[in-house]
């Protein structure tokens, strides 16, 4: 389901780590809170604060820990080589999370924080060694007119430097909505970009607009010699594939190297897709969902030549950032798809029948049932598996949560 749209209100942020001083603990629903410090604050400080908390346990007994708090709407992040973990504010901040220590990069781009646009993905080079590259994606304005924006610079301690842009969404559109924007780079070094409709439903379908697609280039941003639509009259010819409404997670199978996202339908009708080269995914012409308060959207369910979703929704759980979970330390999840969720609570986990390749396209069985989500008092933006199994949230719009194996 789309999000609602959200008003965007920068704020000065205060660097630097706070002193935890209260701890709160929250088991089987029930809140328990420590005395406050004698020579603590009256009032907690503005800004991002480093609070390693326990709140309790998921359904599956692992713990959940939080591990930030008061971050400014985060979007999207990702480790760096030495452990160290890049976050994106949608507000416009770029920090780094590190042992403790938290700070801004600087250099970022200048981004239009409006509707559910500001800064939004952000993407560290695989196999960076020395100064990485690090990629943001993020929206931009040209007067009254918005667009999606993704742009690449090396970051050096807490600074990037050598930008980049390598891609800008085409044409701008009055909405402030359907961004995307996830990004990932795959094995071939392709960079993959995700774009929603912008909430223009017939583009969705227009090749010659870049809204609605999955954006396919190489990591320096040329264009490869075989995407799809590169000798097609007045394609766009970035387009990987298209026909999709909002798609805000990406991940790659790491059993066969598939591509998958997860994309918001509307009143219901969130789906998650295989996603194939020239494939038409089917927004506004068929999809699971209805108008908001009720009503068909186009012509129902199936075309020929339309793509079905691998899963769909109903209702819609709001699906947002995603991953295949491949470590050993969180058994439950291991070779499952997991799948934040905005309108529910936490994240579903998708049995993949372990994502072979011979059974791909029906890979995911249906949904829906309570035991197949994993339910946390938190809405669930984007989620990370560290290098040791870890799983990483960012969640409720100001949370970094790690979920880890109980020692």
């Amino acid at each position: 389901m789309s999000e609602n749209q959200l008003g965007a209100t920068a704020s000065g942020m205060k660097k630097g780590v706070t002193q935890l001083v209260c701890v709160a603990m929250l088991f089987a629903g029930v809140l328990v809170a420590c005395s406050q410090a004698p020579d603590a604050p009256l009032e907690q400080p503005v800004g991002p604060r480093v609070e390693w908390q326990l709140l309790g346990a998921t359904n599956t007994g692992y713990p959940v820990r939080q591990v930030l708090s008061g971050l400014e709407e985060p979007w999207g992040m990702s480790f760096l080589p030495d452990g160290g973990l890049l976050i994106t504010q949608r507000t416009g901040a770029l920090l780094h999370y590190s042992a403790g220590d938290l700070q801004e990069i600087g250099g970022t781009p200048e981004v239009t924080a409006v509707g559910q646009g500001g800064l939004l993905d952000v993407l560290v080079a695989p196999a960076s060694e020395g100064s990485p590259w690090v990629y943001l994606s993020y929206s931009v304005a040209d007067a009254d007119e918005y667009s999606t924006r993704v742009m690449r610079g090396r970051l050096s301690g807490n600074q990037l430097s050598q930008p980049e842009i390598l891609f800008t969404a085409q044409p701008y559109y009055p909405r402030r909505n359907h961004f995307g924007s996830r990004l990932h780079i795959d094995e071939a070094g392709f960079l993959f970009i995700t774009v929603g409709d912008r909430g223009n439903r017939a583009a969705a379908q227009d090749l010659s607009s870049h809204a609605g697609k999955i954006i396919r280039l190489h990591a320096d941003g040329a264009l490869p010699l075989d995407n799809p639509f590169r000798s097609t009259k007045n394609a766009r010819p970035e387009i990987f594939s298209y026909g999709h409404r909002n798609p805000q997670g990406i991940a790659v199978n790491p059993v066969d190297g598939s591509l998958w996202i997860s994309e918001h339908g509307p009143e219901g009708g969130d789906e998650i897709n295989r996603v194939v080269s020239a494939g038409n995914y089917g927004w506004p012409v068929v999809t699971y969902g209805e108008e908001y308060g009720g009503g068909k959207i186009g012509i129902g369910t199936h075309k020929p030549g339309i793509a079905g979703p691998a899963e769909y929704f109903i209702p819609s759980i709001g699906t947002a950032g995603m991953l295949f979970y491949s470590h050993e330390h969180l058994p439950a999840y291991t070779s499952h798809l997991l799948v934040g969720m905005l309108r529910g609570r936490g994240f579903s986990i998708e049995n993949g029948a372990q994502f072979r390749p011979d059974i791909a396209h029906r890979a995911l069985k249906r949904t829906g049932v309570k035991s197949e989500m994993e339910a946390l008092p938190f809405r669930v933006r984007d989620m990370e598996q560290a290098v040791d199994g870890t799983l990483w949230l960012l969640a409720d719009g100001d949370k970094l949560l790690k979920i880890s194996r109980r020692k």
